[in-house]
């Protein structure tokens, strides 16, 4: 634990490691170690309830590759920050790190280099920003989901659904260990208690999708960039938004809707309701 300014509080940098099975149970495995620290502190009248702070986490800290820079940071930040916010009731959670401008061991100004940043050098939004734009779209009120059929026979498929006083937003991830070897993912979702509902808006990060390290692999990996190349990987990183269509039952009040989601995927699908 550390004090700052009387307040106690515990901290943790959990990293996940791409060759073991921390890298999909890094965050929750480490409630064990949360409860032994707290029984631990207990033993000094210390209180049980004191708030956790996860100040540094990624996708992996010393695994090199491609990780960073690729849909896999999205779908891993997609699939467990949800879980943590409702499995570990952390106060913060801090994600290491905004930007691949920081000096610590290397430097470089290669666009893409598996840096650690939600941006890259060149002010480029990886696919984990774009996670991290649809995890603020949640908002504050978590939604019961129930999964009418995955054809994910790994398990590793998981939604969010939340509601903002008007709309409905679903975030669905298909987060894979390297190890696997699971694809795609059909997932129809069936959400009750809906008197009304639009037809639906789906945006994707994915190889294809929101995805500036795929376009620049197209490009030949060019270093430096032209402006004309940073325009362009610029707009390949921004998420397109297209129709995904509804089956709204007016009498049994309730929306069931599907959609493919592919590995290391995710996939967001909102529709105004009331």
């Amino acid at each position: 634990p550390f004090r700052y300014k009387s307040s106690v509080f515990m901290e943790l940098h959990p990293y996940a490691k791409l060759k073991s099975k921390f890298c999909k149970f890094g965050l929750l495995g480490r409630s064990k170690d949360v409860a032994n620290n707290r029984a631990t502190l207990n033993t000094y009248n210390i209180s049980k309830a004191l708030p956790l702070y996860i100040s540094e986490f990624n996708s992996g800290l010393i695994d090199r590759g491609t990780n960073h820079d690729s849909p896999f940071a999205s779908s891993y930040v997609s699939w467990m920050l949800p879980l943590i916010a409702t499995t570990q009731n952390a106060a913060l959670l801090s994600y290491w790190t905004f930007s691949d401008v920081f000096h610590e061991v290397i430097w470089t100004t290669k666009p893409f280099h598996d840096g650690y940043g939600l941006i890259n050098m060149q002010g480029i939004p990886k696919p984990s920003f774009r996670a991290m734009q649809l995890l603020h779209e949640l908002g504050h009120k978590a939604l019961n989901l129930t999964f009418s059929r995955s054809s994910d026979s790994s398990n590793s498929t998981f939604a969010s659904l939340s509601y903002n006083g008007s709309h409905i937003l679903a975030l669905i991830t298909n987060f894979q260990l390297p190890a696997n070897d699971s694809g795609s993912a059909n997932v129809e979702i069936l959400i009750k208690g809906v008197s009304y509902a639009s037809s639906g808006a789906l945006r994707r990060i994915d190889d294809t999708h929101a995805n500036a390290y795929s376009a620049w692999e197209d490009l030949g990996r060019p270093w430096p960039l032209s402006p004309s190349q940073e325009e362009m990987l610029q707009s390949k990183s921004e998420m397109v938004v297209t129709s995904i269509p509804i089956q709204f039952d007016a009498k049994q009040q309730s929306v069931t809707f599907s959609v493919d989601v592919p590995r290391e995927g995710v996939a967001a699908v909102s529709f105004r309701v009331h």
